[in-house]
């Protein structure tokens, strides 16, 4: 993220909010940007520390993919770059809709933690993905040709 500078980052799965912490931290050391972190739950993102609460908007969604898709559309994707972090529904067809969505919107990177969990991401990504390992961690990134 510090990187890449982006001003647009999208998370799917908050959680406690460990990576969204991170990625605040991040935004934060880069003076620009916003992380928009989904979840289906309403209680998330304890870890997030007050000083960067300011880089994070936490939005509850329904779980279908409209609901998802429309929060989406008042973002500005076109202030480049932007990033979408998979981190939600690690079933095959929860990864592969998530990955599309992001491509379709047109985010310029799309990144997916535990690509391990089924073959989706090979699947969308193809030859253009990179995967990388950390024990016991696989992730995977894409370039989105579609922007």
């Amino acid at each position: 993220m510090i990187l890449l500078k982006p001003t647009v980052v999208v998370e799917t799965g908050s959680a406690n909010g460990n990576s969204a912490a991170a990625i605040c931290f991040a935004l934060d050391q880069n003076q620009k940007g916003h992380l928009w972190s989904f979840d289906i739950k309403t209680e998330v993102g304890q870890l997030v520390p007050e000083s960067l609460r300011s880089k994070v908007s936490f939005v509850c969604v329904n779980g279908a993919v409209e609901d998802f898709k429309e929060k989406l559309q008042g973002l500005d994707f076109e202030s480049s770059p932007s990033i979408f972090l998979h981190d939600a529904d690690h079933s095959y067809l929860g990864q592969l809709t998530d990955y599309r969505l992001a491509s379709e919107m047109g985010f310029n990177y799309i990144i997916s933690d535990d690509i391990d969990a089924s073959l989706a991401f090979c699947d969308f990504a193809g030859s253009a993905g990179q995967i990388f390992y950390d024990a016991p961690k696989f992730v995977g990134a894409v370039k989105s040709v579609h922007k």
